[in-house]
């Protein structure tokens, strides 16, 4: 869901605009052919602009393979505005196409000081957010808001409870989407920035005698309620619905941590691991894994990768205190998430307990692991790295699979159910047992028929 929303934000609007421009050349100048060229010469030549200013980025962290964080500060910065100035004097409006692919693509690239660079980007956006807001405004006639009344209000409604259901369920079909997720998305679609920056173009260009300003004001009302009624309901209907946070953070990436990251990330879970050492973090993205440079223990960092949602944190640093520290933090922002915490220090275990934090030691974690290797080899060879991934994911059940046998799951062939743990007693299934809403499955096998077996249970619910 987060990545959906996400996705949303970053990627249509772009198109939206883009279509925005058309749908406006259609009411200024009538339907003729220099459209339908229009939209495409503008995604894809935006596209096609916005990997130049990547390779150009690319080519000088090339020759400059040890930039300051001032220096790759303003080069992004730089090679952004130039990009857009290229693309908006080359192909007229495009320049968001060109922006939205130079971000994407720059996102998954391994570029120095990125910590940096995020926090500039943070500061700068909400700067450039707040002028593009007192700007738009400053058009707009606060009577025309007042004349809206009751029409327009009824018109921001059949957005809300009409059209934007009806697009999410065109557009997730066939899709992994639950049922309850597909809901979700449906009940919240805020407008934000881009409507407003186009409203007021949009307005200007239309003038009074095409109702320009009563547009601008629509606009502005379409996205004053969407942000406050939707925000407001937001997170009570996560609730309901179940629509669960799947967002991992882990304080640390040296081995273990990163070894926690990887079955995390393949039982489906969005994992993000925080470490001050720049080179253990470029291990951990090598290894395919989400991680940032920074103190686990900052709150502010914290705040920015979204410590809030987390739904699940792993203190695996060697440091108790922040281990401590990132746990405490998130469980305060979310109580209803899981912490775990690697404690070296014997005398510090009481602490976390004391937060509510599960906790294992060195040397505790040692003697387990090689008591399980002397009382049960097969079992550890089937679970020890190396040959065949194999994977053991656990699955709560909810509503889709109340009242349901476990033979009914139709789970691929080699993945078993081991246990069921209910409230006051874990049961041994078989194919007989029903299922209970808040169970939790136990699933075992080859790595990629766990994640087949979990997909297909979160399509029944």
């Amino acid at each position: 869901v987060r990545a959906v929303l996400l996705g949303e934000g970053v990627l249509i609007d772009p198109l939206g605009a883009i279509l925005a421009v058309v749908v406006l050349q259609f009411a200024l100048s009538g339907l003729h052919a220099e459209p339908f060229l229009w939209v495409p010469s503008r995604l894809i030549g935006g596209a096609a602009l916005g990997l130049v200013g990547v390779l150009v980025v690319r080519g000088v962290v090339r020759l400059n393979r040890d930039p300051s964080p001032t220096e790759m500060t303003l080069l992004l910065l730089g090679v952004s505005a130039g990009t857009l100035a290229l693309s908006e004097r080359l192909l007229p409006d495009s320049g968001l196409t060109a922006m939205a692919t130079m971000g994407v693509v720059l996102a998954g690239a391994d570029l120095p000081h990125r910590d940096v660079v995020r926090s500039f980007e943070d500061e700068l956006s909400r700067i450039l957010l707040a002028a593009v807001y007192i700007l738009a405004a400053a058009t707009l006639d606060l009577g025309l808001l007042r004349a809206l009344w009751p029409n327009g209000v009824l018109v921001v409604i059949g957005l809300m409870v009409i059209v934007r259901p009806l697009s999410v369920a065109l557009c997730s079909l066939r899709s992994d989407l639950r049922v309850r997720e597909r809901l979700y998305i449906a009940a919240i679609a805020p407008r934000g920035v881009v409507a407003v920056a186009l409203a007021a173009f949009a307005g200007e260009a239309l003038g009074a005698e095409l109702f320009g300003p009563e547009l601008t004001a629509l606009v502005f009302l379409t996205v004053a309620l969407t942000v406050a009624v939707q925000s407001s309901y937001a997170a009570p209907l996560a609730r309901l619905l179940e629509v669960r946070s799947m967002r991992a953070l882990i304080a640390g990436a040296g081995t273990v941590s990163r070894r926690i990251g990887q079955q995390l990330h393949a039982g489906g879970f969005d994992v993000m691991l925080i470490d001050p050492n720049e080179d253990v973090v470029a291990r951990a993205r090598e290894d395919g894994l989400d991680a940032e440079v920074g103190d686990a223990s900052n709150v502010t960092l914290l705040r920015k990768l979204g410590g809030g949602e987390a739904a699940l944190a792993v203190g695996g640093s060697n440091s108790d205190e922040a281990n401590l520290l990132f746990c405490q933090y998130v469980l305060a922002e979310n109580p209803e998430a899981t912490a775990f915490a690697r404690v070296e220090q014997s005398d510090a275990v009481e602490a976390f307990r004391r937060s509510g934090i599960a906790t294992i030691g060195a040397d505790e974690a040692v003697a387990d692991a090689l008591m399980a290797v002397i009382g049960q080899p097969v079992l550890q060879e089937a679970l020890a790295p190396g040959g065949e991934d194999r994977l053991t994911v656990e699955f709560v059940v909810g509503s889709g699979l109340d009242g349901r046998r476990i033979r009914d799951l139709q789970l691929p062939q080699r993945v078993l159910v081991l246990l069921v743990r209910r409230a006051n007693e874990d049961v041994v299934p078989h194919g007989e047992t029903v299922l209970q809403r808040g169970n939790r499955l136990l699933l075992f096998g080859g790595a990629e028929a766990v994640a087949d077996a979990r997909q297909r249970l979160a399509l029944i619910e």
